[in-house]
């Protein structure tokens, strides 16, 4: 099994929406999570569907298991967080 290192002061945390996006109404809270995460020292990117939500998902499987995996793949990003967990994630396992 492979641990990740510790996070640290300047790292990037990439997030997005495998399952459910965030809703048109709570993008404010998302905006206030993404202040306090860089009050700490860190910096956040999101992926395109994040603040994307119909039909209780962010986007099609596809786009959103692309999403996800550009995150994990991406060297410049050193930890990945969803906005929501949720049953629609599993939709992407397969892709």
């Amino acid at each position: 099994m492979r641990y990740p290192v510790p996070l640290r002061a300047g790292g990037v945390i990439g997030v997005c929406a495998p399952s459910s996006g965030v809703r048109e109404g709570r993008c404010a809270k998302l905006d206030a999570a993404h202040q306090n995460v860089r009050a700490l020292g860190y910096d956040t990117v999101e992926t395109a569907s994040v603040r994307c939500n119909a039909k209780c998902v962010s986007a099609d499987a596809a786009t959103r298991a692309a999403e996800f995996a550009g995150l994990y793949l991406d060297p410049g990003v050193d930890a990945v967080i969803p906005t929501h967990g949720g049953a629609s994630v599993v939709q992407t396992q397969k892709l």
